[in-house]
């Protein structure tokens, strides 16, 4: 799933997507302390990018970007997104950096389109990345609260389901939960924030699993 920039001949982006305070640093923090993830970029676009995140690759930006009503990136090709993602090519590129296995952008929002349509129109960031993976990360106690409510959650965005605060909730709760989001979203895989790297491998989470 994480596959690096050598794998791939351009530098992976994974998305890390979520309400504001639905656990998305936390999850990001426990994915950071794998080793085989180590020359990773980290570009923080969330209302919390000044939380301490004690690592040493990190770039902020104020927003991912906003999409006009006929579907274009209204900032264009300079938009600081594009700019941060210049800037970290050209750092390895010119060794100011150290080698840039993969991005991990993460951001207050839960539809990574302005993070797609920047890599795709701009020729030269298309050229040099390729977009892999959305994660949204969903507050396990807040959905079970509501009844299990995906109506807005973002799922139909999501590549994989990342439920944070899981502890807090039974576990016949989370079963259900999970069983909600499958029946809709059959292909979503699914893990726990507090997993971290270690739950991300194939057939992670599914139903015959969990036993629900």
């Amino acid at each position: 799933m994480f596959a690096s920039s050598r794998e791939l001949g351009r530098i992976p982006v994974f998305a890390i997507l979520g309400a504001t305070g639905s656990g998305k640093t936390t999850f990001l923090r426990r994915l950071l302390r794998a080793p085989a993830l180590v020359q990773s970029v980290v570009i923080m676009a969330s209302s919390q990018a000044g939380e301490v995140l004690d690592y040493p690759r990190i770039e902020t930006i104020s927003a991912l970007g906003d999409i006009s009503d006929a579907g274009c990136l209204c900032c264009g090709l300079h938009s600081e997104l594009g700019d941060t993602l210049r800037k970290v090519f050209f750092g390895a590129l010119s060794r100011r950096l150290a080698p840039v296995d993969r991005v991990f952008i993460e951001a207050d929002c839960i539809d990574p389109a302005p993070l797609k349509l920047t890599l795709r129109h701009a020729p030269f960031l298309g050229q040099r990345y390729v977009y892999q993976t959305t994660f949204l990360v969903l507050d396990a106690e807040k959905l079970v609260r509501s009844g299990f409510d995906l109506s807005d959650s973002g799922l139909e965005f999501a590549d994989v389901a990342v439920f944070s605060k899981s502890y807090l909730i039974p576990s016949e709760s989370l079963h259900q939960l999970i069983l909600a989001v499958k029946q809709l979203y059959a292909p979503l895989i699914i893990t726990l924030s507090a997993q971290g790297v270690e739950a991300l491998h194939p057939n992670t989470l599914h139903l015959a699993t969990l036993q629900v």
